[in-house]
């Protein structure tokens, strides 16, 4: 019997391929979906776990919104007799202006040493060395666009005057697509006290990023400071906490592309129990001359029922591999905003997910038709 449902399933497959062209494609699609999501989702976290560092440009951050106590500045300075090295970063927004006009600005004054990990991109290459030889600036083009600014240009802020020396390209420590007040402007932390724009009151983030030596735990120093520091307004954390917004923004949208990729899927599956119920109202003839000479229901339910799983068989590779190809366009896409480098690897678990889901939708969704046999649907339809 079992010669008899593989040489019957056989021949029927060829016989109807074109029949089953809609169901293949909608199974390939589907678990196209699933795999390139599940794929996209484990590089992704691949490469955040790879550039965490990078993401927050060192190994623990201190963060606050107001300049630090002298008690908490004597317990930083201790951390230096321990190899711990350490630099400033504030962050604040401020007005730039031109002859020609003004322009709202997100400021960040750094010291030299940063980043501790990653790279700053300027054009050009050695504009950040220059920041911090006198009174200079870098900044993105859009405001060159909006004000009009060449190289050698003077730009002020506050009460300051800065020399543009550069275009900033790219920041390490800066999370894409977050909301901006404005292009940004990089200058020396000497730079900022001469502004004026540091006051009691002002609206100021200061980082202060520690790079830890080897064989120092960013965990235990992290636990350990947030224990003594006095104040109770600095935050600290350490690069496996970097860029918490951006972690949160990947996770809802791979989430959301998940949910898209399953729908798809079951979209997909309603595809299937269409061609499937198409094709066996066309197959009523054969199936009254298999019963007619002694084949029994259950016989022809696992001719049928092979037919189908052979065919979402293939069709679930066919999505894999689509899905798989899916993750060599994705980074050239997506490039311009990630401040992460994705890379194309693959895993297994999503290709078994991708593949496990489209052969469990085949069989649910072609069950219902193909049950209708064995009740003997189709032999009452057939004596009417």
């Amino acid at each position: 019997m079992t010669a008899f449902v593989s040489r019957m399933a056989w021949r029927e497959t060829r016989a109807a391929w074109r029949h089953f062209a809609y169901f293949f494609v909608c199974i390939a699609v589907g678990v196209a979906a699933l795999v390139g999501v599940d794929l996209f989702a484990a590089n992704l976290e691949r490469a955040i776990q790879r550039e965490a560092r990078s993401l927050m440009a060192a190994d623990v951050e201190l963060r606050t919104t107001r300049p630090l106590t002298s008690e908490a500045q004597a317990i930083l300075r201790r951390l230096d007799g321990r190899g711990i090295a350490r630099i400033q970063v504030s962050e604040l927004v401020a007005m730039a202006a031109v002859p020609s006009g003004t322009q709202l600005v997100e400021l960040k004054a750094v010291e030299p040493g940063y980043p501790f990990y990653g790279k700053l991109r300027a054009d050009p290459e050695d504009a950040l060395a220059t920041l911090f030889a006198g009174a200079h600036a870098l900044a993105e083009e859009t405001l060159l666009i909006r004000l009009d600014l060449k190289v050698g240009d003077t730009l002020k802020i506050g009460h300051a005057e800065f020399r543009f020396t550069g275009v900033l390209k790219k920041e390490p420590d800066r999370a894409a697509g977050a909301f901006s007040f404005g292009p940004r402007v990089l200058i020396s932390r000497q730079g900022l006290e001469t502004t004026g724009l540091v006051q009691p009151g002002s609206r100021v983030t200061h980082r202060h990023l520690l790079k830890l030596p080897d064989g120092l735990s960013s965990k235990a120093v992290q636990a350990e400071l947030a224990a003594t520091f006095p104040d109770k307004t600095v935050r600290v954390s350490t690069y496996q906490d970097a860029q918490p917004m951006l972690r949160r923004f990947l996770r809802q949208l791979t989430m959301y592309l998940g949910l898209v990729g399953l729908i798809a899927l079951m979209v997909g599956g309603i595809g299937v129990a269409s061609s499937v119920r198409a094709f066996m109202k066309e197959k009523l003839e054969t199936i009254a001359v298999l019963k007619a000479i002694g084949a029994g229901s259950s016989a022809i339910l696992r001719v049928y029922l092979t037919q189908t799983f052979l065919l979402g068989a293939l069709g679930c590779l066919a999505g894999a591999v689509l899905g798989a190809a899916f993750q060599i366009a994705l980074p050239p896409l997506l490039r311009a905003w990630m401040p992460i480098e994705l890379e194309f690897r693959l895993a297994l678990l999503p290709f078994v997910r991708g593949v496990g889901m489209g052969l469990l939708t085949t069989i649910l969704f072609a069950l219902w038709p193909l049950l209708e046999v064995s009740s003997g649907h189709w032999r009452r339809r057939w004596l009417s």
